[in-house]
């Protein structure tokens, strides 16, 4: 995962799946590697799930054992675009018993509204 980050040159981040894995939220398995880097500086290469997008500032990213990622409360909005609301809601009881971020409850509702 570092290397995937590392590659994708400044300004990006782990995300999605991958994000989650970083922060140990519940659900969320090793597997293909996401990131996510400023639109136009999209990172081609095997086995990467590249993500790029405009709508990301300097404070939605995070450093998370050396590799930088999106903020959980970042990650946590995201996952309300691709998992199921039960899935949401336990990455959001990780987030809060874990103590990552204060602002956790109001996000996982904000999430699963999204999903609706």
């Amino acid at each position: 995962m570092a290397a995937a980050v590392l590659a994708g040159g400044g300004g990006t981040a782990a995300s999605h799946r991958s994000a989650c894995v970083l922060w140990g939220l519940r659900g969320f398995g090793r597997g293909q590697v996401e990131v996510l880097s400023a639109r136009w500086r999209r990172l081609d290469a095997l086995g990467i799930r590249a993500h790029e997008s405009k709508a990301y500032g300097p404070g939605d990213f995070d450093e998370r054992d050396g590799i930088a990622t999106l903020t959980v409360e970042r990650t946590l909005l995201l996952i309300g675009s691709f998992a199921g609301a039960n899935l949401v809601e336990a990455a959001l009881d990780d987030a809060i018993r874990q103590d990552l971020t204060t602002e956790a409850k109001e996000i996982g509702r904000a999430a699963c509204r999204e999903r609706v």
